[in-house]
């Protein structure tokens, strides 16, 4: 066994370097050492994105605590699980709008629509910061900065995935209800973030429950306004108004 760690150069006493954890490494690189750590990186993926999925679908306030509190290794990492999951999003939705048009040929709707899948990214860096900022506001000092953004990085990731790519496959199922089914799915994914926010912003005190309410209700119109600026950066006639907005986001 190697003496230092060939990837930190720290010392090695056991077969995995203690600082930062690669496997000693003997001699030059072999394809078997290509296909174990292959391996080892797609297990490693599945076994921590299934147990945060599964985490955030039943007990959402105990991975965002366990996460804050330091098991970082236990659960995927937040910034690539909303990256992973808006790249399945726009994958997917891709494959139903094009099934849509040769149902129902072109039209404005789905030209609009289209345009608005491939710059779904966008509405996180236009609407994170935001969220981020209002939640700060209303949690601080219990909460950092750096520690709403992680949830906010995880709940919309969750969201997204259950609303969404749920969703999709149901819209390439029925698209005559195509309508319908995002409808029922827009308030799923409401509702979702609701019960996110209140489990992590805490729910057992009047002031809590005032605060999770109050970012609920912000949160909403914040992402609203997002897509509303993408839609008209790609030339749509869409009101910035914040009358116009609120009317969209709560039905009125």
């Amino acid at each position: 066994m190697s003496t230092a760690c060939a990837n930190c150069s720290a010392p090695l006493g056991t077969p995995y370097c203690g600082q930062c954890g690669q496997h000693a490494v003997h001699g030059r690189l072999s394809l078997h050492d290509i296909a174990h750590d292959a391996w080892h990186a797609i297990a490693h993926l599945d076994s921590g994105l299934v147990r945060l999925v599964r985490g955030l679908a039943t007990h959402p306030g105990r991975v965002y605590a366990e996460y804050l509190a330091g098991a970082r290794k236990r659960y995927f990492n937040p910034v690539l699980f909303l990256l992973l999951v808006e790249g399945a999003y726009i994958a997917l939705g891709t494959v139903v709008l094009k099934r849509q048009l040769a149902l129902t040929g072109r039209t404005g709707q789905l030209v609009a629509e289209a345009a608005v899948l491939q710059a779904d990214k966008l509405k996180v860096l236009l609407g994170l910061p935001l969220l981020v900022l209002l939640s700060w506001l209303l949690a601080r000092p219990r909460y950092t900065a750096a520690e709403i953004t992680v949830f906010w990085l995880f709940c919309l990731g969750f969201v997204t995935g259950i609303a969404e790519l749920v969703g999709l496959p149901l819209q390439w199922l029925v698209p005559a209800q195509r309508e319908t089914i995002k409808y029922i799915f827009g308030w799923v994914g409401g509702l979702l973030l609701a019960w996110h926010v209140f489990a992590f912003f805490g729910a057992a005190r009047v002031g809590a429950v005032l605060r999770s309410v109050a970012i609920v209700l912000l949160s909403l119109p914040v992402l609203n306004y997002a897509y509303r600026l993408i839609y008209r950066a790609y030339g749509f006639d869409v009101p910035l108004g914040l009358v116009a907005t609120l009317r969209d986001t709560f039905g009125l």
